[in-house]
């Protein structure tokens, strides 16, 4: 979780949010947002991306 963090703070403008439940849950629906995630085995959930999962 902790490159998903180091990641995401060298983009700014590309918000994210960490749930009580310790989900990621990524703001921006960038697909290399969401390729992140997939490689660190994180659920994603993207409207409008048919393939994320």
């Amino acid at each position: 979780m902790s490159e998903l963090r180091e990641f995401l703070a060298g983009r700014p403008g590309m918000p994210m949010g960490t749930s009580t439940i310790g989900f990621v849950e990524l703001v921006s629906y960038d697909r290399r947002m969401l390729d992140v995630a997939h490689s660190m085995g994180l659920p994603t959930a993207a409207p409008g991306l048919a393939d994320a999962t």
